[in-house]
């Protein structure tokens, strides 16, 4: 690769690192710079550039974080031979391949019990009995929605807050890059890795740097965060995605503690917070903060339906004249229709109430799935993870065979499933390989049962 060709753009306001860093990412992605294929050093890349070596080496530190590049003893930097295989995992259309009998998608949901005749009246209602519905709403949604969020929390969470903190947005993307322009965008996020991709890439998007910690089944070890340059963390301590685990409530106060004494921000994203099943859950890091560092985050498209792409921030009151400061034109695009039967369906208690059935329904899958891979003639070569909540589990398998050659004897049984491995950004040895995503929200429960009876034979 001693032919790379870089010219960096006098009038960006990117620094030259993060120029070179975003140059060199877009050969690997585009397949210009291949899987393997080794770097130039430091040194000659910065003759060769013209630039300084730390602008070369803060360009590799970045892309090695992100899982782009990887290091190899005394050789230098190669393109990570495995990260067009995450890619590809990562970018299946799991749910329109339809030549799979049986897909085992982290995205499925129950679709079947949606208050369809509920959601029809309320609309009808708002259609022709509610013509303001039609004009602007207020900036961060409307008020019937930001009451009845802050009702829904209450009920469902146990969180309280004064529906003037809740901000309303079209969807969880919109309202995360929001959230990175009023808390700046020269600020370092820290994300979990593996994690949500959708969330990584707004989130990378939108500010200049940020930072991965590699977490277990038990999370992260809170002292890599206590010695990075973090100014906000991003993380779902309920049920991560998509590794499963349920951050420790003691875990959860030393995380706190980080963001009290260096007024660092905590973005708790409430992934799956309305479906754990473990008693005496550990509470919302929002509700445990006295210190006003936590914006929690949460949307109705697991809850509800997938096609309701309403989100919600919930704001420490600090934050909220900051938030209308630096985004003056800040309007939440969401429906002013939809956001009313969302309202609706929460003011009328058929929200809570639907939400508390989903639990138990997915509570019933998840048993059943649990107890179909127990029941598998290898049922002692594979270890279950994540079971305390949400709509998936993960499981690691003992063979000899690689990732690649399981997710193959698999579709060749008629199952899809996903490893573990395609949401990691960069290689970490604090997760076992050979784990596997098996989602079941979607699936009836005699689907369950005969997708992982078709797996019998998969380590043969």
């Amino acid at each position: 690769m001693d032919n790379l060709e870089f010219y960096p753009d006098p009038n960006s306001k990117l620094p030259l690192y993060k120029q070179l860093y975003n140059h060199i990412k877009d050969g690997i992605i585009s397949g210009k710079i291949t899987g393997g294929e080794r770097l130039p050093s430091r040194r000659k890349l910065a003759q060769k550039l013209n630039i300084s070596t730390n602008t070369v080496l803060g360009a590799y530190q970045l892309l090695e974080s992100e899982g782009y590049i990887v290091p190899k003893a005394s050789s230098g930097f190669y393109v990570n031979p495995d990260y067009n295989l995450f890619q590809d995992s990562v970018h299946l259309d799991w749910e329109t391949q339809s030549d799979a009998k049986y897909i085992f998608s982290q995205n499925g949901l129950e679709l079947s019990k949606i208050p369809k005749k509920s959601l029809a009246r309320i609309y009808r209602n708002a259609i022709y009995d509610q013509p303001d519905l039609f004009s602007h709403g207020e900036k961060p949604g409307d008020p019937c929605l930001r009451q009845a969020v802050a009702k829904y929390l209450y009920a469902v969470r146990g969180i309280k807050c004064d529906e003037n903190q809740i901000i309303i947005g079209a969807g969880i993307d919109y309202i995360l890059t929001c959230l990175c322009r009023v808390l700046g965008k020269d600020t370092i996020w820290g994300l979990e890795n593996p994690c949500y991709r959708r969330s990584f890439s707004s989130i990378q998007d939108s500010v200049s740097e940020t930072r991965l910690l590699n977490i277990g089944f038990d999370g992260f070890d809170v002292k890599n965060l206590l010695n990075s340059d973090i100014d906000v963390l991003y993380f779902m301590p309920n049920h991560q995605f998509p590794v499963g685990q349920i951050i420790s409530e003691d875990r959860r106060r030393e995380i706190l503690d980080w963001a009290k004494m260096g007024n660092h921000y905590i973005v708790e994203d409430d992934y799956d917070g309305s479906f754990i099943y473990q008693k005496n859950a550990p509470r919302s890091l929002f509700t445990m903060d006295d210190s006003e560092r936590v914006i929690l985050m949460g949307d109705f498209s697991r809850s509800l339906a997938p096609g309701i792409k309403i989100a919600y921030l919930v704001m420490p009151k600090p934050l909220i004249e900051k938030w209308s400061l630096k985004l003056p034109f800040y309007n939440c695009l969401a429906s002013r229709a939809e956001q009313f039967a969302v309202a609706e369906l929460i003011k009328d208690g058929h929200a809570i109430k639907y939400v508390n059935s989903l639990r138990k329904i997915y509570k019933e899958k998840q048993d059943i799935l649990i107890s179909a891979l127990n029941n598998l003639p290898f049922a002692n070569r594979l270890t279950i993870h994540g079971d305390n909540g949400g709509t998936h589990l993960l499981v690691t398998f003992k063979t000899e065979k690689t990732e690649q050659e399981l997710k193959k004897s698999a579709y060749k049984a008629g199952v899809k499933i996903m490893p573990l491995s395609a949401f990691l950004f960069k290689q970490s040895d604090k997760l076992p390989d050979k784990t596997f995503i098996f989602g079941y929200g979607g699936l009836t429960n005699n689907e369950i049962e005969e997708g992982i009876a078709a797996l019998s034979h998969l380590l043969d």
